[in-house]
């Protein structure tokens, strides 16, 4: 299932470090990201946006981001399922909302290819395709019910 990013930061850090309003202005903000995800590759209206930056934190975790932003220590880009929830109760707020990762993210069975693939293996990941298959469009869904936006048809 292909896996969207977008940026996001607490009200609170945007209360006091301001909204960015283009992507340039991420420069002049606290980023939290785990290394591994740097650079950010941002695709909008204006087309490609890299940005080089650091990120506040040094982390291997790719759950900690989230959580500080939650936190009020900077902006995050994260996945859509994993922080709905959090931006459907105000706790965290989209930014750049014209913005988001152009980077080709996906979730992913991974199994031996060499291996005769057992009928529980095979079972597994029907489950989870049938789990995955419209997730694009309801977190597309869910983002457009909370910023109260029509869905491009």
């Amino acid at each position: 299932a292909h896996d969207r990013r977008i940026l996001c930061a607490s009200p609170q850090y945007l209360a006091k470090n301001g909204m960015p309003e283009k992507p340039q202005d991420l420069y002049n903000h606290d980023i939290v990201a785990s290394p591994a995800s740097l650079p950010w590759r941002l695709t909008g209206p204006d087309g490609m946006f890299l940005y080089e930056g650091k990120s506040r934190i040094i982390t291997n975790s790719s759950e900690l981001p989230g959580a500080f932003a939650l936190a009020g220590l900077g902006i995050a880009l994260r996945p859509i399922w994993a922080m709905i929830d959090e931006l459907r109760n105000g706790r965290l707020v989209r930014v750049l909302p014209d913005y988001e990762s152009s980077s080709h993210w996906s979730i992913s069975a991974v199994y031996h290819p060499d291996r005769i693939v057992s009928p529980t293996v095979k079972a597994v990941v029907a489950y989870l395709k049938g789990c995955f298959a419209d997730l694009d469009q309801e977190m597309e869904r869910r983002l457009a019910e909370i910023e109260g936006r029509a869905m491009a048809t």
